[in-house]
């Protein structure tokens, strides 16, 4: 198996990219594994299903914006 350092540049560029998707993927999972305790039998999705049809983003907002979201869903629950 050759080094890393004797790979062509696309080569490298597909691991990198691989690695992420993998990255991605536990991401994902840790997601789902945290919504599995909420399914029922008419709402249940396969992980393999739910990855497909789940895009996310990285939030580039401050730390106090989002804090300010969560008071304000806290605010509103509390109500409910």
């Amino acid at each position: 198996m050759p080094y890393i350092m004797e790979l062509d540049y696309q080569t490298g560029w597909r691991l990198i990219r691989k690695a992420r998707e993998r990255q991605d993927e536990g991401k994902m999972w840790i997601l789902y594994a945290n919504m599995y305790p909420n399914f029922t039998k008419k709402n249940f999705i396969k992980f393999e299903d739910f990855y497909k049809t789940t895009t996310y983003t990285v939030s580039t907002r401050s730390v106090e914006d989002i804090m300010k979201d969560v008071d304000e869903i806290r605010n509103k629950m509390k109500k409910v």
